[in-house]
């Protein structure tokens, strides 16, 4: 899937987490303070490995605070898998160890008293001390320095999930909170809506009231008037009818007496 779309948490503490967004949907968070510590053990490890090939040393797996933040997802993704796990560190100081025990042999107790052991025991006893604190001592202190950067390592991780933990766990609170706060006041504009419902209906029936209503005498009388308007209409033509032919009968009177 290809990426899409990135982000970075803006909240103080998870502002070292990046989510990404690919093709199909899915969404992909990264650590960047955990890609950072193995970004720069990995780094430490190689430089480490230079130095001395046949014994990995312990400085890879502290993380060093002058490195650069680790801001490219991918780089951050190589950098977990380049560091080492542990047991291919202490793998080569327990076989170490081990060699070390076998080629010294059983160590037995003298019946010589020490004041008067001569210079061939001497020089024998030195000489198993010298490849004890060689062989076996040193790798074993390494071996204690190794686990316990790695422990630390760890631990600081730990801390920042345990942190970045806590931080989601406010964030989803508040958004509990917040949904809560939404909910409520869905339920009271719901409400509100309901009341002005009821209002406007109220308004509306009360309006119809008081629209005016005719009694049926006033409705009888209306239509009396219609009649009588439209009788008027028949007799105002009749009337006129009989005006024409009342003046012409006068002018042919008149004409007549004339003559």
């Amino acid at each position: 899937a290809a990426l899409t779309g990135a982000a970075v948490s803006a909240d103080a503490t998870l502002g070292r987490v990046l989510v990404a967004r690919l093709s199909d949907g899915s969404l992909e968070a990264v650590d960047l303070t955990a890609a950072r510590y193995l970004h720069e053990a990995s780094a430490l490890a190689a430089e480490a490995e230079d130095e001395k090939p046949s014994l990995p040393s312990s400085r890879a797996l502290v993380p060093a605070s002058s490195s650069s933040n680790a801001n490219d997802s991918d780089a951050a993704l190589r950098a977990m898998e380049a560091l080492p796990p542990l047991h291919e560190v202490i793998a080569p100081l327990l076989r170490q160890v081990a060699s070390g025990l076998s080629g010294m042999g059983k160590i037995v107790g003298t019946t010589t008293k020490p004041s008067a052991v001569d210079a061939a025991g001497l020089a024998s006893a030195l000489e198993t001390k010298a490849r004890c604190e060689r062989d076996v001592l040193l790798p074993l202190a390494e071996l204690r320095e190794a686990t316990a950067a790695r422990a630390a390592v760890l631990d600081d991780m730990r801390r920042s999930q345990r942190e970045q933990l806590d931080a989601l766990r406010a964030v989803a609170s508040e958004l509990r909170e917040r949904l809560q706060a939404g909910a409520e006041r869905c339920a009271e504009a719901k409400e509100a809506t309901e009341e002005l419902s009821e209002r406007s209906a109220a308004v509306l029936a009360a309006s119809r009231d008081l629209v005016p209503a005719l009694t049926g005498a006033e409705r009888e009388y209306a239509a009396q008037l219609r009649r009588y308007g439209a009788q008027f209409s028949k007799w105002e033509g009749a009337v006129e009818r009989l005006e024409g032919e009342a003046g012409a009968a006068c002018d042919l009177m008149q004409a007549g007496g004339a003559v």
